[in-house]
């Protein structure tokens, strides 16, 4: 199980330690990793005897991976290897080959992301969710006040998490620095130059930093839309903080007037209408952002597994559809084009042009459709 911190997944871990036949350990705790060591992981559990084994920041003890395959290996003799293990992380896992090959068919991920709009009752709660963030203590703080506070925090301690390797010296300071910078350039083309010159560190630097973002799923780059022998094409991807909260902690604002004084609300709410929909598309579907020198340009692009093309357009209040959108359909051919929009006063309809103009509930609604036929999200209430 993984996902973004504070997204509840150890709260999951300890209610599924009391109900059930578990034990619960936390690798960040020295005492713990001493007699996993001492012991042999095979061996530590062994002595607990519990049916299921929960282990928490794995990251940070990656080691005992390697004796998983043969653990799973003598339960599975046993008949007992079924739900052995639930392992808990806050960034992907790089798993070294060997392991990888005799762990596969044996594990399943379950990814565990902050909420989203399905999840919300009210037309009053999405502002609430945009301006918050989905991470559930922040969201559900007493007040705006308690939210702010929390949000704040998370930023500042992000800024001092160990995000580079030992032998990369790199400041708090210059961490805070280069999360201010990537906090401003959400939603646009990643100008990884513009930071090289501001913070004076190195490329790789910066591109280490900015992977290790994406791999605890802090951001999310969008890459460029890949067309066969097209020319004049941006191949640059796009910057996204996933979670709008802390987008807004990092930039410093608070509410919908501090985000228009930075300029930044359009491009605040496109991020988290754009999370929001992926949240909601199924496995293969292949996002991208589309963009080229004839000023075409698409916010999102679903490639769905049986090859068909969505273009999405995002905005936040009355849907505008600019010249740049039709000209990239006429570059694209998609099956589907949508301009999607933050109203929840206007009925859905198609334009002349064949744009489907919808709200971004109902756009959820349709990418949960298209990942299952037989499934469709209830959100009549907030359409």
């Amino acid at each position: 199980m993984w996902g973004q911190r504070q997204t509840g997944k150890t709260e999951i871990a300890w209610a599924l330690e009391k109900e059930r036949d578990a034990h619960y350990l936390n690798l960040c705790d020295r005492q713990t990793v001493k007699a996993i060591k001492k012991k042999g992981f095979h061996k530590y559990v062994a002595e607990h005897g519990k049916r299921l084994t929960i282990i928490d920041e794995l990251p940070s003890y990656q080691r005992i991976l390697a004796e998983l395959p043969a653990i799973i290996a003598a339960k599975r003799q046993e008949g007992t290897d079924k739900g052995s293990f639930l392992l808990l992380a806050a960034h992907s896992l790089e798993l070294e080959p060997k392991i990888r090959k005799a762990l596969e068919g044996q594990i399943s991920l379950v990814g565990v992301g902050p909420l989203d709009l399905t999840e919300v009752a009210s037309p009053d709660e999405i502002d609430k969710l945009w301006l918050r963030g989905g991470l559930p203590r922040i969201f559900y703080a007493a007040n705006e006040e308690r939210s702010f506070t929390l949000l704040h925090q998370m930023a500042f301690f992000l800024g001092r998490f160990k995000l580079l390797n030992k032998g990369t010296q790199v400041s708090g300071f210059r961490q805070e620095e280069m999360l201010a910078m990537l906090a401003y350039q959400h939603g646009g083309v990643l100008n990884k130059q513009e930071i090289v010159r501001a913070t004076r560190l190195l490329l790789s630097t910066v591109d280490e930093f900015i992977n290790s973002l994406c791999d605890m799923l802090v951001l999310r780059k969008l890459p460029a839309y890949r067309m066969a022998g097209a020319k004049g094409r941006n191949k640059t991807p796009k910057i996204y903080c996933r979670d709008s909260g802390l987008l807004h902690a990092l930039l410093g604002t608070r509410g919908k007037s501090g985000l228009r004084a930075c300029n930044m609300l359009e491009r605040s709410w496109q991020g988290f209408a754009m999370e929001n929909i992926l949240r909601q598309i199924g496995a293969g579907v292949k996002c991208s952002h589309f963009s080229d020198q004839a000023g075409g340009e698409v916010d999102l692009v679903l490639e769905h597994p049986s090859g068909e093309v969505w273009a999405i357009n995002i905005s936040h209040d009355t849907p505008i559809i600019h010249k740049s959108f039709y000209s990239a359909l006429a570059s694209l051919c998609p099956e589907r084009s949508f301009a999607v929009h933050g109203r929840h006063d206007l009925w859905r309809r198609q334009n002349s042009q064949g744009v489907e103009i919808i709200s971004l509930p109902e756009m959820c609604q349709e990418a949960s459709a298209a990942r299952d036929p037989d499934f469709r999200c209830n959100l009549s209430s907030i359409a």
